[in-house]
């Protein structure tokens, strides 16, 4: 539903008013917009960076760029968040990366989940979020014109965003906790830089 989106952005925009490369391989694109044409609507949420990108200067917020060179994507990561190394068993568990503030009170994962039955949709994946998961709320918009699937996980307190690999595998982005208003405010700013590398 839009009105994740929106409290994301509410939070971005009411915060506003006072005031590194992973390893590359075989290269996996995130998937372009293939869904089913009747599932589209003209009223599909569009985000772009180019749109929030001044309110940092203005809540003066610091960070740079990471690229995940497999997938071809870039996010702009706070200054705060530092990436931790991986363990044998978090890359086992399709870890791709993890990275935390010097407290370790904010998180920032990001995960490849791949499934037997490839997905091949995000409102294929959108609908067993839903079935199994009990994911009753979520959102699919375009973030710099790559289509995502948002929702809050309110028993964890964290933001999720959904990605569909070309391989029918989903890269999941994890923030937490999102209860924390700064947090959520960098997790707006996050979620939205997604972008292609090529972009």
């Amino acid at each position: 539903m839009k009105k994740l989106i929106a409290l994301l952005l509410a939070v971005l925009l009411l915060a506003s008013i006072p005031s590194v490369a992973f390893a590359a391989g075989n290269k996996q694109a995130v998937a372009p917009a293939e869904t089913p044409v009747e599932q589209e609507t003209d009223d599909t949420p569009e985000y772009y960076w180019s749109d929030l990108e001044p309110y940092l200067e203005a809540l003066g917020l610091e960070g740079q760029f990471y690229t995940f060179n497999y997938y071809g994507l870039d996010i702009w990561v706070p200054d705060e968040l530092e990436f931790q190394e991986l363990t044998d068993e978090d890359i086992e568990n399709g870890m791709i990366a993890y990275a935390t503030d010097e407290d370790e009170n904010w998180i920032f994962a990001v995960t490849n989940l791949v499934y037997e039955q490839k997905i091949k949709s995000l409102y294929e994946w959108q609908d067993i979020l839903k079935e199994y998961e009990g994911i009753e709320e979520s959102v699919i918009c375009y973030v710099n014109d790559l289509i995502v699937l948002e929702y809050l996980v309110p028993e964890k307190d964290c933001f999720v965003c959904d990605l569909r690999v070309s391989d029918g595998s989903i890269l999941e982005f994890v923030w937490a906790p999102f209860s924390d208003q700064a947090y959520a405010v960098n997790t707006g700013f996050m979620s939205n830089s997604l972008m292609d590398t090529n972009d």
